[in-house]
């Protein structure tokens, strides 16, 4: 599994090393088709959230095949929610940037 990973390191500098290893592991019959699918979702989300940066989309897409949109929708929201927290709660506090 090591050997595949490192092998598609080369070939995909890009995907994160774990996310190599996810698809060794998970796709072992078809590793390169699963890699190539995860990159077109994540070039599709890229391309609707260019505010996400390309890792979070990889293990978003890898980790919710199925509507890695919604997952990324989620995580923005909730991120959107703590920052209101804790720009409310913290206002006062120069440690934090508004």
């Amino acid at each position: 599994m090591l050997e595949t990973a490192d092998s598609l390191k080369q070939k995909y500098p890009e995907v994160q090393p774990g996310i190599l290893q996810h698809f060794a592991v998970h796709n072992p019959k078809d590793l390169e088709a699963a890699v190539n699918r995860m990159l077109e979702t994540v070039k599709s989300l890229n391309q609707k959230y260019p505010e996400v940066q390309s890792g979070i989309l990889q293990r978003l897409a890898v980790h919710n095949p199925k509507d890695p949109e919604a997952a990324v929708e989620r995580m923005l929201e909730t991120a959107d929610s703590l920052k209101q927290k804790y720009r409310l709660s913290t206002s006062n506090n120069a440690i934090f940037n508004s």
